[in-house]
């Protein structure tokens, strides 16, 4: 699988963003594992004034240790409901389950029309022990979802979404 990076770009609300990366696959399909293997979850998605400048919160996970192991796949349009139950405690959330949800719509309207499943990591299955997380960013970030899938309508490219909060 060879690819380009598109475009990039971040929705924020108050301290929670989602970002999306857009890439055009040129050769062969979506492999989770390639897309470990050439760290685009480290180097490709990250903006230029983060790669350098240390100020900035970097990825969470560190692709050298990452596996396909790591990741869930969920069907179809099964994200918007484990999604959608990650926001249910208004206890929990508190004023910041309105800026989630916010985010979740945004996210819902982009890919509801060529979602087909996606493979999903979630910051709360690692412990800040795990060699799979920055330790910095583990105690920073407040939650962090990554999401990468492949759409329907859009045969030739796949995306990486990142929800996060710090």
């Amino acid at each position: 699988m060879s690819y380009t990076h598109l475009k990039r770009f971040t929705i924020t609300q108050d301290s929670h963003c989602l970002t999306v990366n857009e890439f055009k696959i040129k050769e062969g399909d979506l492999e989770i594992s390639q897309v470990i293997a050439d760290k685009v979850l480290e180097n490709e998605i990250i903006p230029e004034k983060v790669k350098n400048n240390n100020k900035y919160l970097d990825s969470l996970f560190i692709s050298e240790y990452l596996s396909k192991k790591d990741f869930k796949f969920i069907n179809s349009d099964g994200i918007y409901f484990y999604l959608e139950g990650f926001s249910d405690s208004t206890e929990d959330w508190g004023d910041d389950k309105n800026s989630f949800e916010i985010l979740l719509n945004e996210f819902k309207s982009f890919t509801s029309l060529f979602i087909k499943g996606c493979f999903l990591i979630n910051k709360d299955w690692f412990t800040s022990g795990s060699t799979k997380v920055r330790k910095r960013e583990y105690t920073l970030y407040d939650y962090y979802l990554l999401i990468i899938l492949k759409g329907t309508t859009i045969d030739s490219n796949f995306f990486i979404f990142e929800f996060l909060s710090d």
